[in-house]
């Protein structure tokens, strides 16, 4: 939609940033009082909760990953592989972390720390169902 550039800047959008920090009410009110074609308006919001979404998943992952220690574009890249929960992190295998690096563009020495801090995860786990101990946050105290 060609007018929606027009519309969106009309209406106070000076940076591409700002689109994702739209709210939908904003958006009713563009098609309201500025003549934002309403397909565009349930596109552009569908897009916003997909990036919400996204950046939602990558701080998770970077939050289980022990954020000080992943840049956001390694979590980005998990995300890029498929990673939708960061619970899911933790059944990656070295196998699978080697495609990140090279059709995400993992950083070799985040590959490292991140399969580094699975192998910790699992052999705890391996530990705990060794002494019949099922509480799953005991991994994590």
């Amino acid at each position: 939609d060609p007018d929606a550039v027009w519309v969106l800047i009309n209406s106070g959008v000076r940076r591409a940033e700002e689109i994702w920090m739209l709210s939908q009410d904003q958006l009713n009110t563009m098609v309201d009082r500025e003549g934002l074609n309403s397909n565009t308006a349930v596109q552009l919001w569908r897009k916003i909760e997909e990036r919400k979404a996204r950046e939602e998943t990558v701080l998770s992952i970077r939050i289980a990953l022990e954020a000080k220690n992943v840049d956001s574009e390694g979590a980005v890249a998990l995300v890029d592989f498929g990673v939708e929960r960061a619970e899911e992190i933790w059944e990656l295998t070295e196998d699978d972390l080697d495609t990140i690096q090279v059709e995400h563009g993992l950083l070799l020495g985040t590959r490292r720390m991140i399969w580094k801090r699975i192998q910790r995860v699992k052999d705890v786990r391996i530990g705990l169902a060794e002494a019949n101990v099922v509480d799953p946050d005991a991994v994590w105290v």
